[in-house]
């Protein structure tokens, strides 16, 4: 009799375990998770801060260029409202804007980066814990099943060696 209730209680005991441990590496997974994507958010605004002044720079340094570069053309004796001049600052004020553009659109894309990482260790980490717990409920369906097993297994043995008409669950009964 002490049989069954053995079985019962150690089916129990391992379902609860395997709770607790599912539980467990389901908290350390988040946890780990949360502090990568807080590590990557202070990564973007990193990131955020650098591209602002860094294109503040580009655009202070276009400024002073294209300054010195009249200073350099009128000293020359160019006018600098004639054509062929005014075409030259055109061209080289054009190119320090595209500059400018394309330390903004690396700089975006560095963030977009960082931010498509912080989303990917999002998504891994629901997909991991999703996968425990269809591991886990495989696992309590397992344990489950060989428990009965066992509780039926034990009964019908104390069944057999007590005797025709005896309870086999008579341990439940006291």
């Amino acid at each position: 009799m002490a049989t069954v209730a053995i079985a019962a209680v150690g089916t129990i005991v391992s379902v609860v375990a395997q709770s607790r441990a599912k539980d467990a590496a389901e908290q350390s997974a988040n946890a780990q998770a949360a502090h990568q994507q807080a590590l990557l958010a202070r990564q973007e605004s990193n990131q955020r801060v650098a591209l602002r002044e860094n294109v503040k720079r580009q655009e202070s340094n276009k400024v002073r260029q294209l300054a010195q570069l009249r200073v350099t053309q009128a000293a020359g004796g160019f006018n600098t409202t004639n054509g062929t001049q005014l075409a030259i600052f055109g061209d080289i004020e054009t190119r320090l804007d595209e500059q400018v553009n394309e330390q903004i659109s690396q700089g975006l894309d560095a963030i977009g980066d960082t931010r498509n990482q912080s989303e990917a260790i999002g998504f891994t980490n629901q997909v991991q814990n999703s996968v425990r717990d269809a591991e886990f409920g495989a696992n309590v369906f397992s344990t489950v099943a060989e428990g009965a097993s066992d509780v039926f297994g034990a009964a019908k043995k104390n069944f057999n060696a007590t005797g025709k008409g005896a309870n086999p669950f008579g341990i439940f009964n006291n």
